[in-house]
């Protein structure tokens, strides 16, 4: 199998399904006895590939990612559900990932081996990057791509071998809120694809910030929540981003999501790096943000729908976030009548 789409041209061959081109994207899809399956793939250019799954089977599925003899570092950002995987292709040796989890791999001559759970949706992100040097016109042609395969290889080798990484990360939000954003790109063309790469260089950047805070704080992350905690945690995370208008309470949050406050807060810090209450506002600001852009309300009127009581106040924190009233952006937003957004 080639490197670039070889996973969706065999999918078609062992279990069928079609592969056509969607928005620049290469997508297999597959809706039979044994399951819904779509797999988008993007090429990115210098040997790196970015893999998005959409599962719901009605019986295991099996994966194969092989290494084609070069070394090769493995991203693997589970989104939703679980999954395990494997190096060695024994299930003795399988290991499990869980939402919001990473793992990272390294091999060079053998094959990663991905086994996909039936009866639950699992949804998760692959990049695939190879360390090819033989593509010297690749730092003529992607500058930025060859140095950045250069740091990935050297951060990750500095003190393992690649053939022994195999890394399984932290809970990390951040990561697929990053993810998320390329499902929303509506985009074509050279604009798109400009888009995916620079949110994957972000995810990269972000596994390696992950990967030497997890190291600095090891017995911190793994003493005090459990990842059942983490999750609920997790889904409070998703509510308050999903309807930050409500009014939230630490007793609320408690008890809806079944965790004392210290463990409640603790989570969120970990997860958001910011307390229940700088995450509620950070989240409110976005929305005000995109209101302010829509133009239909006053702001006064949003600045009460969305929770707050006091103009003032949403003035200052705005400013403070944002480097301009909100006055100014919304005139900025009426005289332009252009898409003119502060980014999240």
């Amino acid at each position: 199998m080639t490197f670039k789409h070889d996973l969706l041209t065999f999918l078609t061959c062992t279990i069928g399904g079609s592969i056509s081109d969607i928005e620049g994207d290469r997508v297999y899809q597959s809706f039979n006895s044994k399951g819904d399956i779509v797999i988008k793939s993007a090429h990115l250019g210098s040997n790196i590939l970015f893999l998005k799954f959409d599962f719901e089977l009605k019986e295991p599925l099996q994966l194969d990612f092989p290494a084609h003899n070069t070394p090769s570092l493995f991203f693997i950002y589970c989104m939703e559900g679980m999954i395990h995987y494997t190096k060695t292709g024994n299930k003795k040796d399988l290991r499990q990932i869980i939402k919001l989890q990473t793992a990272i791999v390294g091999n060079d001559t053998g094959i990663v081996q991905m086994r996909i759970p039936e009866e639950q949706v699992v949804s998760l992100a692959l990049i695939q990057v190879i360390e090819d040097n033989s593509e010297i016109s690749d730092f003529q042609k992607e500058p930025e791509y060859f140095m950045l395969k250069k740091e990935l290889f050297k951060h990750f080798t500095r003190d393992t071998p690649i053939a022994q990484i195999d890394y399984q990360s932290s809970l990390n939000l951040g990561i697929k809120e990053q993810l998320v954003n390329i499902e929303a790109i509506s985009h074509r063309g050279v604009v798109r694809k400009l888009l995916i790469k620079g949110i994957v260089h972000t995810v990269l950047a972000l596994e390696i910030i992950h990967y030497e805070e997890d190291k600095f704080n090891q017995d911190v992350l793994t003493s005090n929540l459990t990842t059942s905690e983490m999750l609920r945690v997790q889904e409070a995370l998703t509510q308050i981003s999903d309807q930050p208008e409500y009014d939230y309470s630490i007793d609320y949050l408690c008890e809806k999501y079944g965790l004392p406050a210290r463990k409640l807060q603790e989570g969120f810090k970990l997860l958001s790096d910011m307390t229940v209450a700088l995450y509620v506002q950070e989240q409110r600001l976005y929305l005000a943000e995109k209101l302010i852009k829509q133009g239909d309300m006053t702001i006064s009127e949003i600045v009460y729908s969305i929770g707050f009581s006091s103009r003032s106040y949403f003035s200052k924190i705005f400013k403070k976030k944002f480097k301009c009233s909100p006055r100014y952006y919304s005139d900025k937003c009426q005289n332009l009548n252009l898409p003119y957004t502060l980014q999240k």
